[in-house]
């Protein structure tokens, strides 16, 4: 074998490694998956002393109830939360009887 026949099978070994390498980048690419809005409101809600959540997800809005317990959704974890969702607009709210915000509301 030649020294330019061994240049030419190492830069043919070369490219195929790089290939490689970038169609396994791009298979394990998460770009294509929105964001966790259940797994953000459960954090939100058992960040806020409830122990457990339910995500009613609307065109116009995403909203985020939390339930067992007697905390409250503070208006920063709300911001947090819809930041996080990319729906920017946040809004906090009762959603049952009583004086606890324990929902809160993302829009765009």
């Amino acid at each position: 074998m030649t020294l330019g026949m061994k240049k030419a099978a190492l830069r043919s070994t070369l490219l195929v490694t790089v290939v490689s390498m970038l169609i396994g980048l791009v298979a394990c690419s998460d770009d294509d998956e929105g964001p966790d809005v259940a797994g953000s409101c459960r954090e939100a809600c058992t960040t806020s002393s409830f122990q457990s959540s339910r995500v009613d997800e609307q065109s116009n809005e995403t909203n985020c109830f939390c339930n067992g317990g007697t905390g409250n959704v503070s208006d920063q974890t709300c911001q947090d939360l819809c930041n996080k969702i990319g729906r920017p607009k946040a809004s906090t709210f009762n959603q049952g009887v009583g004086g606890n915000k324990d929902a809160c509301q993302c829009s765009p």
